[in-house]
């Protein structure tokens, strides 16, 4: 229902907000007052009953941008600091952390179905809500992955089985995808082989069965 959605206007999380890539010059106070405010935002969506909650993502377009922009930016588990980025301090790493585990809370909170055993949605309604609210696809699945595979795979196994259970056709997707998505793998470990090969890395440059191969001595690749 409308009437307890909060006018909250939730931010979106840009690439500055991870100081390793943040750009030179840029204002780290305000950065960090924004990833603070973030934070504040996200501790109030969590403590919303079930109901509230869900109201204030079926009504509030900015939830799922703010959710979106995180998942699209968010450093990954194998990312390293670039040559000339910042290391982040103790209270950065801190804050960053504590925002990255309510963003994962919030995606949990939207694959589950119930909370507790006074608050939940029948099987039914809430395949109704995921739909309409369409937050887990493809792309938005894989980046999960990617970012919270290492530091929450137990929960995020249970929110994908949840998110398959209620979202049979994100399955089909998923399946059309993966080929394509695998072809373009092993494309690039195709190149990234000849690259490795060039630089001596190793001795000999492993080809892809089905993968076009590249004429040339592979150096041009990687200009």
């Amino acid at each position: 229902d409308k009437f307890w959605v909060q006018d909250i206007n939730f931010l979106v999380y840009l690439p500055s907000d991870d100081v390793r890539l943040a750009p030179d010059g840029l204002d780290v106070q305000e950065r960090l007052d924004a990833m603070i405010v973030l934070d504040q935002q996200l501790r109030t969506l969590l403590c919303m009953r079930m109901g509230a909650f869900w109201s204030q993502v079926l009504f509030d377009e900015s939830v799922l941008v703010m959710l979106d922009s995180y998942l699209r930016f968010a450093p990954r588990f194998f990312d390293t600091t670039p040559d000339g980025g910042a290391e982040m301090g103790d209270d950065e790493d801190l804050l960053a952390r504590r925002v990255s585990r309510r963003m994962f809370q919030v995606w949990y909170r939207l694959s589950q179905a119930k909370e507790n055993l006074h608050e939940f949605f029948s099987e039914e309604r809430f395949g109704e809500f995921v739909k309409r609210v369409n937050a887990f696809t493809v792309c938005r699945v894989l980046d999960l992955c990617a970012i919270y595979s290492e530091s929450c795979r137990v929960r995020l196994q249970i929110l994908l089985a949840s998110v398959f259970q209620h979202h049979p056709t994100l399955s089909d997707e998923l399946e059309k995808a993966t080929p394509a998505i695998a072809g373009q793998l092993w494309k690039g470990y195709g190149a990234l082989s000849m690259w490795c090969y060039t630089r001596g890395f190793i001795e000999e440059a492993e080809t892809v069965e089905g993968a076009p191969q590249h004429q040339g001595d592979g150096t041009d690749m990687f200009a």
